[in-house]
């Protein structure tokens, strides 16, 4: 991808970068998600845009992610997405079964959530990039704050789908998840 189409990445809003993801990539785009906070907003983005994009979790055996689970059933009953989960053996196995995944369902791109302000690492990132395994990941919300995410699912509508901020801050602090498989 030239510099000029990073920057027009950059200069696009999130509901345009998904919109521009799925024209690219129509039915190779998946969502991958480890159901956190900006699932929310990812989940509710692609369906302002109205697509029915797939998306893609790793369940993680034990009682510590029962919380994610429940939270993953609320989600999918109120945005209606088709919900493929690969079971890991357990968190170390998270990344190649997430691998494994995307192949069996022929992916090419991914939207995840992942932000700038989240880590070091991630704020090294680009909205487009190239993985080892050959998908595209796409980071629709790389630029959004912390702010910006909650103001977005503070929204009255959303706040009915996970319980309002403070519910949805109590079990990310609880559960410390990573927001992104990939």
């Amino acid at each position: 991808m030239s510099e000029n189409h990073l920057q027009q990445l950059k200069d696009m809003s999130a509901l345009e970068r998904i919109a521009w993801a799925y024209e690219i990539y129509g039915g190779g785009l998946v969502i991958t998600s480890s159901f956190g906070m900006q699932s929310v907003v990812l989940l509710s983005l692609a369906r302002k845009q109205g697509l029915k994009i797939p998306v893609l979790t790793v369940d993680i055996p034990g009682e510590k992610y029962d919380v994610q689970r429940q939270y993953r059933r609320i989600l999918q009953k109120h945005f209606g997405f088709d919900l493929r989960v690969f079971e890991a053996a357990n968190d170390s196995d998270k990344v190649s079964t997430m691998d494994r995944g995307l192949k069996k369902i022929c992916a090419t791109a991914c939207l995840t959530g992942i932000r700038w302000e989240q880590t070091e690492t991630r704020a090294k990132k680009i909205f487009f990039e190239i993985c080892s395994t050959g998908i595209i990941n796409i980071h629709p919300i790389l630029d959004w704050s912390d702010d910006a995410v909650n103001d977005f699912i503070s929204d009255p509508a959303l706040s009915t789908v996970y319980g309002g901020p403070e519910v949805c801050d109590r079990d990310w602090s609880e559960l410390k998840w990573n927001h992104c498989l990939l």
